[in-house]
């Protein structure tokens, strides 16, 4: 009696050592799965990072772009802002010449 106790002990450790060695395949399958997806899971955010990374440039150089358009407009309004200054100036003269033509046409007609 005590072979077939030892016996069915045996057989009891073989079939607890098979489902051990099977969870031991399942988890190794289960981890490269999760290591798998999670690899992809990385590159996915790789990428998403470097799109990202050339859309931030792009901006920058779209800024910097910007800015030196508004500085080049700031410039070209400065310099209207001028010439309209020596305009109303130059309109003030021909005002004043206008007047001086008419009173020395008077002074010569009489």
């Amino acid at each position: 009696m005590g072979d077939e106790n030892g016996g069915d002990n045996l057989a009891a450790l073989h079939r607890s050592y098979k489902m051990m060695e099977n969870d031991k395949v399942r988890y190794m399958e289960e981890s490269k799965n999760i290591i798998k997806r999670q690899t992809q899971a990385i590159e996915k955010v790789k990428k998403e990072n470097e799109r990202l990374k050339e859309q931030v440039e792009s901006e920058t150089r779209n800024r910097s772009d910007n800015s030196a358009v508004q500085s080049h407009a700031l410039r070209l309004a400065d310099q209207a802002e001028g010439y309209k200054h020596k305009i109303e100036i130059e309109q003030r003269r021909l005002e004043e010449l206008d007047k001086q033509h008419k009173i020395m046409q008077v002074k010569v007609l009489e």
